[in-house]
């Protein structure tokens, strides 16, 4: 999907304006889960979001760095499952393995807002039977931080044994399938590391399943014990993950500049993106001058040749 910047701008007879904003990223579709009937016994596991909570307005819609643990089959092998809304389908799955990882991309980026900001929704399906995963974000990929977890469970539970909801916080898996655990973006901030990630535009979300025999600690530095060892679907089962406030569109950092023939544009360029300048007579046909791609966050430039038309209309599009 192509993703038009904030402004565009007219250049006519040597000289420009900046038009109001023509074209922003739209909001993916909203799904509604199928309701699916759960055994009784989950006690209460602390604020959840339905996936249909219309506050959803963003879904996770790439992944990268993909590595599977221990005691997963091919058949939870399938990572687009992952990708989009929520289904409710207790299938509709990758299972990450012990000690497996996978990063999620967010088209655009998510955004800190008031209360909730991201739900990771796994299948929990009854009895407390749940599968905990680490929690981390990143704005460029390469700095990450993880939230602070808490595990107050005091002995191992066994292959397929329970946990107890109100001694844990911090991990996703916390809630039946159809309910995603809630994650706060502001609880990071000032913690060591949060300088390096920019709260207006977090575009990753990585999810590291927790070896449920103890080996692993949460912050505090206690033990964690999830059901360990499992077969077939082992580790944290991800169904999805959805965002509650995209980030604002990209704008340009600076009014254009019209200097010695040339239109000059800067930006504020993402990670691993690739932007589109393109070129118009008439705001009906568009011209591709150039691709420019961006290998870290930060201020981008280029120009547009001016030549001899007496008027031309330019857009920045973002590719990825």
């Amino acid at each position: 999907m192509k993703h038009f910047l904030n402004s565009m701008f007219k250049v006519q007879s040597s000289k420009f304006e900046v038009l109001p904003r023509f074209l922003s990223p739209s909001l993916l579709p909203l799904f509604s889960a199928s309701a699916l009937l759960l055994s009784a016994g989950l006690q209460a596991a602390g604020p959840s979001v339905a996936s249909t909570d219309a506050e959803l307005r963003l879904w996770a819609g790439s992944y990268r760095d993909l590595t599977y643990g221990a005691n997963v089959t091919s058949g939870f092998q399938t990572p687009a499952k992952a990708l989009g809304p929520a289904t409710g389908n207790l299938y509709d799955i990758v299972s990450l393995g012990e000690g497996g990882r996978i990063t999620l991309e967010f088209a655009g980026g998510m955004a800190d807002g008031p209360g909730w900001d991201f739900a990771v929704f796994e299948n929990a399906f009854g009895g407390n039977f749940l599968e905990l995963a680490f929690v981390e974000v990143s704005s460029d990929g390469q700095n990450w931080l993880r939230f602070p977890s808490r595990s107050e469970t005091v002995s191992p539970v066994g292959a397929y044994g329970t946990l107890d909801p109100a001694l844990l916080d911090g991990f996703a898996g916390l809630h039946f399938v159809g309910q995603g655990t809630e994650f706060d973006l502001a609880s990071l901030r000032g913690l060591p590391g949060s300088n390096l990630l920019d709260f207006n535009r977090i575009r990753y979300v990585r999810l590291v399943d927790i070896i449920g025999d103890g080996r692993e600690h949460d912050s505090s530095g206690r033990p964690i014990y999830d059901p360990y060892v499992t077969q077939g679907s082992a580790g944290f089962d991800l169904e999805a993950a959805g965002a509650r406030y995209p980030s604002p569109p990209e704008k340009l950092a600076s009014t254009p500049t019209a200097v010695a023939g040339h239109l000059g544009l800067s930006w504020n360029g993402l990670a691993g993106a690739r932007y589109r300048i393109e070129t118009s007579p008439d705001l009906i046909t568009w011209t591709l001058l150039r691709t420019v791609d961006t290998a870290t966050d930060g201020p981008v430039q280029s120009d547009i040749p001016l030549g001899t038309d007496t008027k031309l209309f330019a857009r920045i599009g973002r590719e990825k």
